[in-house]
């Protein structure tokens, strides 16, 4: 989502696959109950399906007002899905993702505790790219500034870059 502070409204909004999103959804809480789940609906909502340690201290740290809603009650169309939980059980999400081979979503990690389903060809670099097109700005002023993974797309996107010292070895 490219959201206008100034004029309150948003400039784009990019939804998961409906049908292929919800399909990975439904395996992935099937498989592991334990996670916490939280949906990002294109209505500019978070809904929380399942709470863990790790989801509930993101909500708490960001102040997120959020719904607590069942799997079958979430709103048809969604932004992105975080999964949060203990590094050991979302690489265990991970390795089941890769071997289901879903279209039009990817995963990523954002932290090690949160990994998010994105819809594929989303990222923070295609944001800045769309972003210097409504700005009338050229990429090449443009600088990134990360600190993990989710961070590779908008990094090569920027012409300058600067990771902070606290990212992954790969990423810096």
């Amino acid at each position: 989502v490219i959201y206008d502070f100034k004029a309150d409204k948003i400039c784009s909004n990019f939804l998961l696959p409906r049908m292929e999103a919800n399909k990975a959804l439904r395996e992935i809480n099937l498989q592991f109950p334990q996670a916490g789940i939280m949906v990002f609906g294109g209505d500019e909502r978070v809904y929380v399906l399942s709470a863990s340690q790790e989801s509930q201290r993101l909500l708490d740290d960001e102040k997120i007002t959020y719904f607590l809603h069942p799997l079958e009650d979430l709103p048809p169309f969604w932004n992105k899905v975080l999964f949060a939980g203990p590094p050991e059980l979302l690489q265990q999400i991970e390795r089941f993702v890769a071997s289901q081979g879903y279209q039009g979503i990817y995963f990523v990690f954002t932290d090690p505790c949160y990994y998010e389903m994105m819809p594929r060809g989303i990222s923070k670099g295609s944001g800045v790219g769309q972003l210097c097109e409504l700005l009338n700005l050229r990429m090449r002023d443009t600088w990134a500034i990360g600190d993990y993974y989710n961070d590779i797309d908008l990094m090569r996107s920027a012409r300058h870059t600067v990771a902070m010292a606290n990212a992954p070895a790969e990423i810096r």
